[in-house]
């Protein structure tokens, strides 16, 4: 899979890429922010109908963004768009931790920009909170097993 320039570029200057990106949502959501806090009442309240009728009329609405929010995932770890729509597509839409059906993500390691596979919001969150970290699952697996928790294993 070919990498973009830009992806090559934001994978060798980690901390110029991070400061650009952090000053570009501080402005964005500064400018959110002072558009919001200038809506009146009924102006907010015109906005919101206007979101919820496009929802209504569009049952798919949810379902399309989130799998547009997968697609970007992808793209961000250096796949083009046609590469990540045929690697989802190929994918059982199941955790390839626990087997759960519901709440499902693509996990990608962020250091690397590599996608890892699909998982369930839980075991994505396990993982991330032990870290990416091999040695810490794998003491974390020992802990378990020490207090009888091997029965699912």
């Amino acid at each position: 899979m070919a990498e973009s320039k830009t992806t090559r570029w934001r994978r060798e200057n980690p901390d110029k890429w991070g400061k650009q990106r952090d000053a570009y949502r501080e402005t964005r959501n500064k400018r959110r922010r002072e558009k919001y806090a200038g809506m009146t009442p009924s102006q907010r309240k015109k906005v919101n109908e206007v979101r919820r009728r496009r929802r209504k009329l569009d049952p798919d609405a949810n379902k399309k963004s989130k799998q547009y929010q997968r697609l970007d995932v992808l793209r961000k770890c250096g796949m083009s768009l046609p590469e990540a729509r045929e690697w989802y597509a190929t994918r059982e839409m199941v955790c390839e931790v626990c087997g759960s059906t519901e709440k499902l993500g693509i996990d990608h390691d962020h250091d690397v920009r590599r996608v890892r596979g699909i998982l369930c919001r839980s075991c994505n969150l396990g993982i991330g909170h032990l870290k990416d970290d091999v040695g810490l699952v794998s003491r974390a697996l020992e802990y378990l097993k020490s207090y009888g928790g091997d029965e699912g294993i």
